[in-house]
């Protein structure tokens, strides 16, 4: 919720400004939507949501950003991300792939058949990641995220993360 308002704000309140080439500091917006297919302690499945990731380019070809991403399951169960690190991009053009190192916290909720019963599990771990994607430029300041794929390890299971949105560059 932090991270939306902060978002949000961001939004408001920076005007959006034509950027020259010389400019290379940007701070940018990502929002979009999300899919996630785990593998955890008791189910295999897949969740839908949503994929927010806000960030400051200090040179052009490196973003340092956080992201958070929430999915829902079937039931009451859920899968969330908050993950922050280092993205390197080459422009190419109006082409921007990118590629990334993630660091941050997972938290799962589960519901886990025992016998007859479906029993909820929550844990909450330390995670980290690796993906990439690419970016298409639209206009000076919007880019279409065409597509997005992190692959987030905790301890001993994997999840990976589909997402796809608009990326908006502030100023």
């Amino acid at each position: 919720m932090l991270l939306c308002a902060l978002s949000v704000s961001l939004l408001l309140v920076l005007p959006v400004q034509a950027q020259s080439d010389e400019e290379e500091k940007s701070v940018e917006f990502f929002g979009g939507y999300g899919r996630v297919t785990t593998g955890d302690r008791c189910c295999v499945g897949s969740a839908h949501g949503f994929h927010l990731g806000i960030g400051y380019t200090p040179i052009r070809f490196l973003l340092l950003g956080a992201d958070f991403s929430h999915a829902e399951g079937t039931g009451q169960a859920y899968v969330r991300h908050f993950h922050v690190g280092p993205q390197v991009r080459i422009p190419v053009k109006s082409l921007r792939p990118f590629g990334r190192v993630l660091a941050g916290v997972t938290d799962h909720r589960s519901n886990c058949q025992l016998g007859t019963d479906l029993v909820p599990i929550t844990y909450r771990e330390s995670s980290f990641g690796f993906g990439g994607g690419l970016d298409l430029q639209v206009h000076s300041r919007v880019y279409l995220r065409a597509f997005s794929f992190d692959r987030i390890r905790m301890e001993d299971e994997w999840d990976l993360r589909a997402s796809f949105g608009v990326v908006l560059l502030m100023f």
